[in-house]
This record gives structure tokens, C-alpha cells and sequence, in this order.
């Protein structure tokens, strides 16, 4: 029914509510891996489906708290791009943001971002990675592995 928030599991696929239409996050650009402390900006393009102006706010978020939004009108039957800018986290790992289009109607997806150490001076903490993206202990250990396999093979000769 037109007001109730649905899931992804509940949507209303290509057919609008009965009353009018729909707001949906259409696009979402972002880097994949950014430096920890680092700004960066993530585009979101959002569609209105309904036939009159409707008032957007974009938000992300991530652990509940909205690290950044912003608002715009969006015309009857067409697109806007929002553009958000973020600072990455200090600490290195993986972080799933929510992406949220809001009005009376409401779209939202995820996006992933990889935060990598700055890699500066001082050591301790964060990972060094090849230019290949791949931590120089996993070569090591494939290079290991490579060479016991080749001993393996010479003795079974």
C-alpha cells in the first residue's frame, strides 16, 4: 500500500504504487578503495517516477549515524545527480555505507569501499600491498607453495 515502507524482497518491480510512482536510487559511482583519511565523493543518481516535483534528500550513512546528505528538487518523470563528498575512515578495512533516497516515497542500496593505509612513516598497522593490490606475505606464501609442488613433482619422476 502507498506510505508503507517495502524491502527489496517486497517491491513494487516496474509497476508504481497505484498513487503516482516512485523514487529509486538508479546509479551509484564511487571509488573502490580509497587511502584511510582520505576525501572522496560518491554520485548517486535518483529517479522520479512521479508525475509532480518531488523534494529528494540523499543520505549516507554508516552504523546508524548519516555522514553526509544533501537535498534537491527533482522534476516530475526525471533524474538528479547527487554528489556527496566523504572522509574515509582512519582505520583500514572494508565498509559497507547505506545509500538512502528519501521523500514520502523511498529507495536505498549499499555500496563497499576498501580502506587501505596511507602506508606513511611511523610503521605499525595497516597493510602493504603490490601494485597488483596483493599483500607481499601471500606471494611469499605462493612462491612457497609453487616451489614444494615442484619438489614434489621431481621426486615423483
Amino acid at each position: 500500500m502507498y506510505g508503507d515502507v517495502l524491502s527489496k524482497e517486497q517491491s513494487w518491480g516496474d509497476q508504481p504504487p497505484a498513487t503516482g510512482g516512485l523514487i529509486k536510487v538508479i546509479s551509484v559511482q564511487a571509488p573502490t578503495q580509497v587511502t584511510a583519511g582520505s576525501q572522496y565523493t560518491v554520485t548517486v543518481t535518483v529517479q522520479n517516477t512521479f508525475s509532480k516535483d518531488e523534494t529528494v534528500t540523499v543520505s549516507i550513512s554508516y552504523g546508524g549515524q548519516v555522514l553526509a546528505s544533501q537535498t534537491k528538487t527533482i522534476k516530475a518523470n526525471s533524474t538528479e545527480t547527487y554528489t556527496l563528498s566523504l572522509t574515509a575512515p582512519t582505520q583500514s578495512g572494508q565498509y559497507t555505507y547505506l545509500i538512502k533516497a528519501s521523500n514520502d516515497a523511498s529507495d536505498e542500496t549499499t555500496y563497499t569501499i576498501n580502506v587501505v593505509s596511507s602506508g606513511g612513516g611511523g610503521g605499525g598497522g595497516g597493510i602493504t600491498t603490490t601494485k597488483a593490490g596483493i599483500p607481499p606475505e601471500y606471494i611469499i606464501i605462493a612462491m612457497i607453495v609453487i616451489v614444494i609442488i615442484l619438489q614434489i613433482l621431481i621426486l615423483l619422476k
